[in-house]
C-alpha cells in the first residue's frame, strides 16, 4: 500500500496514518544510502492508553541499514536510487492493529530536490514481537563510552578515524577488543551484499557507518580520541529485551 507517494517538494511529511497491520516498510528515495544525511524518521503505534514508539527521530540512514542487515539486499531501479524492504517484526509477520489503534509515519528533515516514498507491505500472519530502533550519541568529549547492549540485537556505528578499539562484554563473561577493520570484516562475513546500485555494481558495505552484530553482547565499549562526536543507532529486539529486564527484577 502507498503511504506516501515517490515525490519532491517535501521537507517534512507531518503524521502518515496506516490503518492496517504492515509487516515491513518500504522506503524509496532518490539517493543512495550513503547519499542519505539529514533525513530522519519516526514510526509508531497509536493504542489505546499507549503509544508504542518502533522508532523515534532515528536517521533515515541507520533505520534502513538496521532494518535490511541479513534480510534483503537494499535495492534499486531506473526511478529509485534506494528501494529499501526494512522489517517492523522480528518474525516477518504483520503488526495486530484492534479497530481503534493504527501505525503513524513521519519523516522529516528531508532535502526538497530529492523524492521520498513510502510504502506499507502486507503480510498474511500476524507478529508477537516488533522491532524497535534507538537513537544514540557519544559526546565529542568522550574517550570512552559504555553502553548497556542487553536486549539489543544490532548497531549501527558512525564510521570514524577517532574510533581506537571496541570492546564487546558477552553474557557468559567472556570480554573480545576489536579494532574497526576487524569488526567490519566479522560483520562482512555474515552479510556480504548491502547494496545494488542503478548500474548493477554490489556495495558491501557503507561507506560512513559500521554494522555491529549483538546477539549475546550485553555491554560494549567504544574507545576514540576526543574532538569527535558519532552517531550511533541500535535495534531491539523485543523478546529478549524483555527476558533481559524481567531478569532484572
Amino acid at each position: 500500500m502507498v503511504i506516501k507517494p515517490f515525490v519532491t517538494g517535501i521537507t517534512d511529511t507531518g503524521e502518515l496514518l496506516v490503518t492496517k497491520g504492515i509487516g515491513s516498510l518500504l522506503v524509496l528515495t532518490g539517493r543512495t544510502p550513503d547519499e542519505l544525511t539529514t533525513e530522519k524518521i519516526s514510526v509508531w503505534v497509536e493504542r489505546s492508553g499507549k503509544n508504542v514508539d518502533l522508532a523515534k527521530d532515528l536517521l533515515l540512514k541507520d533505520f534502513i541499514l538496521l532494518g535490511t542487515f541479513q534480510e534483503d539486499a537494499i535495492l534499486s531501479n531506473a526511478t529509485y536510487k534506494t528501494m529499501a524492504l526494512c522489517d517492523l517484526t522480528e518474525d516477518g509477520g504483520f503488526i495486530y492493529l484492534s479497530e481503534t489503534e493504527t501505525i503513524k509515519v513521519r519523516l522529516y528533515d528531508l532535502v526538497s530536490t530529492i523524492a521520498y516514498g513510502l510504502m506499507g507491505i502486507e503480510e498474511p500472519v500476524a507478529s508477537k514481537e516488533l522491532l524497535k530502533f534507538e537513537r544514540k550519541t557519544i559526546s565529542a568529549d568522550d574517550i570512552t563510552r559504555d553502553i548497556d547492549t542487553k536486549g539489543f540485537d544490532l548497531m549501527s556505528l558512525q564510521k570514524h578515524a577517532s574510533i581506537t578499539e571496541v570492546q564487546l562484554m558477552f553474557d557468559n563473561g567472556a570480554t573480545c577488543k576489536y579494532n574497526p577493520v576487524e569488526l567490519e570484516a566479522q560483520t562482512l562475513a555474515v552479510d556480504q551484499i548491502q547494496y545494488v546500485s542503478q548500474t548493477g555494481s554490489v556495495v558491501s558495505a557503507s561507506t560512513d557507518r559500521l554494522i555491529i552484530p549483538l546477539h549475546g553482547v550485553v555491554q560494549m565499549t567504544i574507545s576514540k580520541t576526543a574532538g569527535t562526536r558519532l552517531e550511533c543507532a541500535m535495534r531491539i529486539d523485543e523478546g529478549d529485551y524483555d527476558l533481559y529486564q524481567m531478569s532484572n527484577h
